[in-house]
């Protein structure tokens, strides 16, 4: 394809990849080279120029450095591709992410940072925690209501006469 066909497809991969409603960011010797608006937006930034060249010590609240780090590492120092689930305390509410973390190769081979692609998975979380919680409630009162039941008929056959045998 011609210069000019090649640069209207980057505008057009970089607009569907600023677009979407996951998370996307490229990080390179653990710094930020880009994000998409879902990342700026959750980060409380308008847009992901603010991020680039910045640390991930200087965007990430303290707790979740670490975390990243480590599982950024063994991306980069592997070079394998990695699935996992990371929780961020995003304004004051605690948010979980299902991250895929996949190694970014120069031309040589070498492992040079790293795409990630995270989809906020909360309230899906939030779903399957509420419905283990009401699975465990009918649990617990069928117990009770069996309980009830042998409680109901020991009370009854202490109450009625004993049948004497003649």
């Amino acid at each position: 394809p011609s210069h000019d066909k090649l640069v209207v497809m980057l505008m057009l991969m970089m607009m569907v990849v600023l677009n979407q409603p996951v998370v996307v960011v490229v990080v390179v010797v653990m710094m930020y080279l880009g994000c998409n608006s879902q990342l700026a937006r959750l980060m409380g930034y308008d847009n992901g120029n603010y991020l680039i060249g910045k640390s991930l010590s200087e965007v990430l609240p303290k707790e979740a450095v670490n975390r990243v780090m480590i599982a950024n590492k063994q991306v980069i120092e592997s070079g394998k591709e990695l699935m996992l689930e990371e929780e961020a305390i995003i304004n004051g509410e605690k948010r979980i992410f299902l991250s895929k973390k996949v190694p970014m190769k120069d031309e040589s081979g070498e492992v040079s940072g790293l795409l990630g692609v995270a989809l906020d998975i909360t309230s899906q979380k939030e779903k399957e925690r509420l419905e283990a919680e009401m699975k465990l409630q009918a649990s617990k009162l069928e117990e009770q209501s069996k309980f009830k039941k042998i409680a109901d008929q020991v009370a009854h056959d202490i109450r009625s006469p004993v049948a004497t045998i003649s």
